[in-house]
């Protein structure tokens, strides 16, 4: 498995769990610092206003997303101070190829905020968040039970509307940690 400094990985076990809105807090938090978000998908979106595409291989496409004022969880990453926000397109035996094909347009030493549990599958980040709720169906929940273990941290909106988002911290030098 290999291993990225300087990269925070929020999941979710399902629809609604409020990845999107921890990675807003977090991207808000530190917008001063050259944060890069990145949004990793399965499917294609049906919104593809400002989406440029970067680069694109056997079962992926990477896109830099360029329009904040959409309602994609790209544009939220955007608009939330992100200096640059991605998005990738690919399923899960491509992720890993996906992610490498990224790293050149991402700039040195900058922190990344990435949404999306399956990309913990084959990286170990600096931290590994998943959002979990109570109230979700059996047809939205994600199958992410391997990664649960993983986690560093294990979050619910409730939480993120109580400021306890405060724990994730970026030190001097661009890492993800925890405080205690």
């Amino acid at each position: 498995m290999t291993r990225q400094e300087k990269l925070l990985i929020i999941g979710g076990t399902g629809r609604n769990a409020g990845k999107s809105a921890l990675a807003e807090l977090v991207i808000k938090r530190y917008a001063g610092r050259g944060i890069i978000g990145c949004k990793i998908t399965p499917h294609d979106h049906p919104e593809m206003t400002g989406l440029a595409l970067i680069t694109e291989g056997e079962g992926f496409k990477v896109f830099e997303e360029r329009y904040p004022l959409s309602a994609k969880d790209s544009s939220r990453m955007l608009r939330s101070g992100a200096e640059k926000v991605f998005l990738i397109v690919a399923g899960s035996s491509s992720i890993t190829y996906a992610w490498s094909s990224l790293q050149p347009f991402l700039p040195n030493n900058a922190p990344l905020v990435c949404e999306s549990p399956a990309l913990r599958r084959s990286i170990r980040p600096d931290l590994f968040v998943i959002m979990t709720h109570d109230q979700e169906s059996a047809s939205d929940r994600k199958n992410i039970d391997d990664l649960i273990p993983l986690a560093d941290l294990r979050m619910t909106i409730e939480d993120l509307q109580a400021g306890r988002s405060d724990i994730i911290d970026l030190d001097e030098d661009n890492n993800w940690y925890l405080k205690l």
